[in-house]
């Protein structure tokens, strides 16, 4: 007795693992999310800071540089940022919101811009989110002189919203 031919065409063929629909759709899925994670990567990367943040100092114990509160032009409040670099709203507020002319120049008319950052906290960097009871970031602080808190704000990415909070100061 023969053995007939195997059969030829599309329903003979053995099945490769790995060749299911929904794997290919699971894998078209996953191509195209890290290429939108990637442009939104790209947009944060090519949006700067116009904001010039200055470190915290630690002169007088509550981190204001008494001489520049005193020198002719510096505004005496300070816009102070609690930031860190794996803060995903952090760097939202950086491409969206202080990249923005507008925003920083309103910032640097009416504040001393100052951040703090969080990303690998040194101890004092803790102590200050702590004194001023930072719970999430990103927050932005109105600190008088005296370093009395004036206003939170705590709203990421609206930038016409932090220039309304600013002109009340």
């Amino acid at each position: 007795m023969e053995t007939p031919p195997p059969e030829t065409g599309p329903t003979s063929a053995p099945k490769r693992p790995g060749t299911s629909p929904w794997l290919r759709w699971a894998a078209v899925v996953a191509v195209a999310l890290v290429l939108a994670l990637g442009i939104d990567l790209g947009k944060r990367a090519l949006a700067s800071d116009r904001v010039q943040w200055q470190t915290w100092a630690s002169g007088n114990g509550n981190g204001l540089d008494v001489a520049a509160v005193g020198s002719a032009g510096a505004p005496p409040l300070r816009l102070v940022r609690f930031t860190a670099d794996w803060c995903g709203p952090c760097q939202d507020m950086k491409a969206d919101v202080f990249s923005r002319r507008d925003v920083a120049d309103a910032i640097h008319a009416g504040f001393r811009p100052v951040s703090v950052d969080l990303t690998a906290p040194a101890p004092r960097d803790a102590a200050l989110a702590q004194r001023y009871a930072v719970d999430f970031i990103p927050t932005l602080l109105v600190l008088d002189p005296s370093g009395l808190v004036r206003g939170r704000y705590t709203e990421p990415r609206d930038p016409d919203g932090l220039l309304d909070w600013l002109a009340k100061f």
